[in-house]
């Protein structure tokens, strides 16, 4: 949520492991990541410019239908970029 009356550029971050095989997510339609089998990752997405107000950020997979590998995530964070990137 971005409680400004502003656009925020931010990076999405989701920390979590794959079970059972390797899991490729995607946020919206040019961000996409693979989170390997078993091992804890950390995907920076973006960054992002959220609007003013409620924001929804929707992770899908492809291929559910045909492998349902779960995504165990562990966190999921708004971080701002360095000061240089921001602008």
């Amino acid at each position: 949520m971005n409680l400004s009356d502003q656009p925020q550029r931010l990076f999405i971050e989701i920390r979590g492991a794959a079970y059972g095989g390797s899991k490729n997510v995607r946020l919206g339609p040019k961000l996409g990541h693979v989170f390997p089998a078993g091992k804890m990752d950390t995907w920076r997405a973006g960054p992002v410019l959220l609007p003013p107000g409620n924001t929804l950020a929707e992770l899908r997979d492809d291929l559910w239908n045909v492998s349902h590998i779960p995504l165990l995530v562990e966190s999921v964070r708004l971080v701002a970029p360095p000061a240089a990137e921001s602008r």
